[in-house]
């Protein structure tokens, strides 16, 4: 029987979301404006809809999240190029 407690999960919501990216060093573009900008490149955005409670990316803000390589909890980040190398090893060449 698995005793471990598991944190319950946090509901997503954009406004939360849009708040912890400014916490975590996301710029505005302007004093009270929706739109946020990586500090480090402005091609990667994020737009805040307060009426929907939605947020909408830059297409460079997309294709560099389809970068990110999912981690099973408790791997290494290398874990993924550990196993693709491991696996290469046992291919048979013909």
């Amino acid at each position: 029987m698995n005793t471990e407690t598991r944190p319950a999960p946090i509901s997503f919501n954009a406004k939360r979301q849009f708040q912890a990216m400014l916490d975590m060093g996301w710029q505005r573009s302007g004093p009270e404006s929706c739109l946020l900008h990586h500090p480090d490149d402005y091609d990667l955005m994020v737009q805040f809809d307060p009426v929907t409670d939605t947020l909408r990316m830059s297409p460079s803000l997309a294709r560099a999240l389809d970068l990110i390589i999912p981690t099973p909890a408790g791997r290494s980040k290398n874990f993924w190029r550990q196993s693709r190398s491991v696996a290469t090893l046992h291919v048979p060449i013909a």
